[in-house]
């Protein structure tokens, strides 16, 4: 939640946790120093000295004393000043001003805004994040396209009511399927072919689209829709992994929507 918690001024920026929060990552990683906590160190403001800069090492030992080395703070500190330059607001980490007496943090104060602290909250949750998706890049790698990835993210909520095959196309879209791939390298499968050919490796675009035993049930299915509404999908990767039916896709799933589930059905016996 954190993250999502941009700081909209200096005040903000001061009152703003330290630890476990994912705009201050070291390695990667946000945080959280159990000895410093229990001496004071909570929040940004509580490295900065009464003149508004950051404490220097020695000046934070002296006053909190704290059981840690300069190469540890200094990561924190910059940890600080990289976050700080990554907003969007002119807050100057040489010259700031020290917030004094009575703090509410950052955080905290969300549930203040209103006499309706709970929905401010879930506001806050439901707010994008600015991260795009892994998984979005490496299939754009993957099969050398770009798609439209809002698109496909709805995709099965457009098709489909059933929850299973909701979590089902999110596993697909965000390659976390338990391919033989993946189930060979964590060592819960002793062989990484497909299960169906036994020739190729199993990952994602195998078992559901090069594989030749595959390819008779995308056969079956296009017999399938076409007897039953005379629309001939010209079935590729892209429609299998992500339904992305290209220009006249709304049309095509208007047409198809009394019976949305069968290539997603279809999709999951395949596993």
């Amino acid at each position: 939640m954190l993250n999502k918690l941009k700081p909209k001024n200096e005040e903000e920026f001061l009152t703003d946790s330290l630890w476990n929060n994912g705009n201050i990552k070291i390695g990667s990683r946000s945080v959280f120093y159990k000895d410093w906590a229990d001496n004071g160190i909570l929040l940004i403001n509580d490295l900065v000295d009464n003149e508004g800069k950051l404490m220097s090492f020695e000046q934070c030992k002296n006053i909190y004393e704290i059981k840690s080395n300069f190469l540890v703070y200094n990561g924190v500190i910059s940890a600080i000043k990289s976050y700080q330059n990554s907003l969007k607001h002119n807050i100057s980490i040489e010259n700031l001003n020290k917030v004094h007496g009575p703090i509410l943090p950052n955080n905290i104060r969300t549930f203040f805004l209103s006499n309706k602290g709970s929905k401010d909250m879930y506001n806050v949750f439901l707010e994008k994040s600015s991260t795009r998706p892994s998984c979005e890049d490496k299939w754009s790698l993957r099969l050398n396209k770009n798609f439209d990835w809002k698109k496909v993210h709805n995709m099965s909520f457009y098709t489909t009511k059933s929850s299973k095959l909701h979590w089902f196309q999110y596993r697909i879209v965000h390659r976390i399927i338990g391919t033989n791939e993946f189930l060979f390298k964590i060592k819960i499968k002793q062989s990484d072919k497909c299960t169906f050919c036994n020739e190729a490796i199993e990952d994602i675009e195998h078992i559901f689209w090069t594989c030749h035993k595959i390819s008779d049930l995308w056969i079956e299915l296009g017999d399938w829709i076409y007897n039953q509404t005379q629309i001939l999908i010209p079935f590729n990767i892209d429609i299998i992994l992500f339904g992305n039916l290209g220009n006249n896709g709304n049309n095509m799933i208007k047409k198809l929507n009394n019976t949305p589930d069968k290539i997603l059905y279809l999709q999951n016996k395949t596993m």
